[in-house]
């Protein structure tokens, strides 16, 4: 081999190295996104699936796993959807939730038994969640 050929092989084997490097930067980066995306589905699911009075249809809870993880997430969107919608068509009940929220919007001031506090503070309504 000459000694153009061989550095026509290095610098190959150099953008090889390279391009190789920028692919597992990239792996590992969507892998641990993946993970926290499945641990966030993993861990709502958890919570919403303990309000069992909200069955859907009598349809068990999804296991989530790798292989159900977006049907999982429909039925915890879904049940979200149910819980919304009696919270809604309950006027004490959703007077309640909103002196809540306006007394949470409130600078300075926090309510701790009501868990929409931070999502009403960053401006979400009924109508931007669903």
């Amino acid at each position: 081999m000459s000694r153009k050929q061989l550095d026509e092989v290095e610098s190959n084997v150099n953008n090889a190295t390279n391009k190789c490097e920028r692919a597992r930067l990239k792996y590992e980066r969507i892998s641990r996104i993946l993970v926290s995306a499945k641990a966030g589905i993993e861990h709502l699911a958890e919570l919403v699936n303990k309000i069992d009075i909200y069955k859907l249809d009598g349809k068990a809870a999804i296991n989530i796993t790798d292989d159900t993880l977006v049907e999982g997430m429909a039925q915890c969107v879904e049940k979200l959807k149910s819980l919304y919608q009696l919270v809604e068509s309950d006027p004490v009940t959703y007077d309640e939730l909103r002196k809540r929220s306006e007394i949470a919007a409130t600078p300075g001031t926090r309510d701790p038994g009501f868990p929409a506090t931070l999502a009403l503070e960053k401006g979400f309504n009924k109508t931007s969640i669903f």
